[in-house]
């Protein structure tokens, strides 16, 4: 979309960026089977929150509410992803955790049959750590992990550190690991290193 827009880091809904890719594609929004995009506002279900459902304010809120209250009824277990649908003229909507929309892109674009998939960030929706056994077309959640243990949330401080804007000049920081500063440099890096743990089971603990 910045393409279109001409604005960094644009924050608009893609707009031209869906205009262009039917027109590509020579087809419209009609004939998609399905949309789906990497957040999943449904695993906060996990928690039930009491602040929104007690407001009611004018309905607005219903999609989320509703399920959040029902949950009192039944295990709460929201899942990895929630689909939209109905008799909209719409494809249906999937809102797909942001976590596995990562594993899946890194497996399933790839030449493995099966793979070990490691995603670590500052955080999805809830997690900044998961660990993942693809296979086939099924992708096994084995562990995860959440904040403030994020090694995401690590990366983010120390780019702030050295001047730049967390969240979102990272990009800079790894371009700037690629030069040898030499010792001094080392000595900066084995301080880095005591400010975290490798747990037993491959988890991250921060230096609180």
């Amino acid at each position: 979309e910045e393409r279109f827009n001409r604005q960094k880091l644009t924050k608009t809904f893609p707009h031209q960026s869906v205009d262009y890719c039917l027109q590509a594609a020579g087809t419209t929004l009609a004939n998609c089977e399905a949309v789906a995009q990497g957040w999943n506002p449904g695993a906060l279900w996990v928690k039930y929150n009491p602040l929104v459902p007690a407001t009611r304010s004018g309905g607005k809120s219903y999609l989320y509410t509703v399920p959040d209250n029902l949950f009192h009824h039944e295990e709460r277990n929201p899942g990895d992803w929630l689909m939209l649908g109905g008799p909209t003229g719409l494809p249906p909507i999937y809102f797909i955790n942001h976590h596995r929309c990562h594993a899946a892109n890194g497996f399933f674009l790839s030449h493995f049959e099966e793979a070990a998939i490691l995603t670590c960030d500052w955080k999805g929706e809830l997690e900044c750590t998961s660990f993942v056994h693809g296979r086939g077309l099924e992708l096994e959640v084995l562990q995860t992990q959440f904040e403030p243990n994020a090694l995401g949330l690590l990366y983010s401080t120390i780019t702030e550190i050295l001047g730049y804007k967390p969240d979102n000049d990272e990009w800079k920081v790894m371009a700037l690991s690629a030069f040898d500063t030499g010792a001094e440099g080392r000595k900066v890096f084995e301080k880095l290193k005591s400010t975290y743990q490798l747990r037993a089971d491959g988890s991250l603990e921060l230096d609180q």
